[in-house]
């Protein structure tokens, strides 16, 4: 298993796709967060830094880009052809499948850590310059990063999971960006009762928050239940390879 989890880290390290993701993941939370307190920076005053809807802007835009880069973790050996040499190499595709789990959960697992850094950062510095108190709680603040470095972590296993059971990648990758952007929102506004059994549903428990006033799940239930789902698709996606022919 470690020449396997070399192999999928060393992957990671020499192409340029995680690195821009990582990115993308400082970028947008950034914005997210800026939009979200432009012009209503004085109703957070005196608010609990960890509990401010910025970081649910944190949380889609980790969903959306663990997901992708879980996609990828996969697609990306079947669009250049390297997925024939790397089961060559290792003909028990449960442990090919196990290393990229593990490799890519663990880079998500960044891109969580690192949406929280924007968002308590940008936040900070929108407070200060505005002149408006937060409370800022250390232990708080780690405790939700640890929580995100959990949902991106979840997120990217839904990925690849996704994306072995699809094969193609701009299917995957639309499919995916559709779910998590698009369709669990309508779900949510039409059921959302059924809602917040889903992984967006799940991730807002974990971290506490939840859009519009919708109830959510305790805390362990979320956590509990988004590593199910992960689960659910990492398993989904096994299967599928075994039964693929990748000649």
């Amino acid at each position: 298993m470690r020449h396997e989890i070399r192999s999928e880290f060393r992957k990671l390290r020499t192409t340029r796709t995680v690195w821009g993701l990582l990115g993308a993941v400082a970028a947008l939370t950034g914005l997210g967060a800026w939009g979200v307190l432009a012009g209503s920076d004085a109703e957070f005053a005196g608010a609990s830094l960890d509990g401010l809807p910025v970081f649910l802007v944190a949380t889609t835009v980790v969903a959306a880009l663990a997901v992708v880069a879980g996609v990828r973790a996969y697609t990306d050996e079947v669009r250049y052809g390297s997925i024939v040499p790397t089961l060559v190499s290792t003909p028990d595709r449960r442990r090919v499948v196990a290393a990229k789990v593990l490799v890519i959960g663990a880079a998500a697992a960044i891109f969580g850590l690192v949406a929280v850094g924007v968002g308590a950062g940008v936040s900070l510095v929108w407070f200060a310059v505005h002149g408006v108190e937060v409370t800022v709680g250390a232990a708080a603040l780690a405790a939700l990063g640890a929580k995100m470095m959990l949902l991106g972590a979840a997120w990217s296993a839904i990925g690849v999971g996704v994306g072995l059971v699809v094969g193609h990648q701009v299917a995957a990758l639309v499919g995916s960006l559709l779910y998590v952007l698009v369709i669990e929102d309508l779900i949510g506004a039409f059921a959302g009762g059924v809602a917040k059994y889903l992984p967006g549903g799940a991730a807002d428990a974990v971290v506490g928050l939840a859009p519009g006033g919708m109830t959510v799940l305790a805390p362990v239930a979320g956590a509990m239940l988004i590593a199910a789902w992960g689960a659910v698709s990492v398993v989904a996606g096994d299967r599928r390879l075994q039964r693929r022919d990748i000649a």
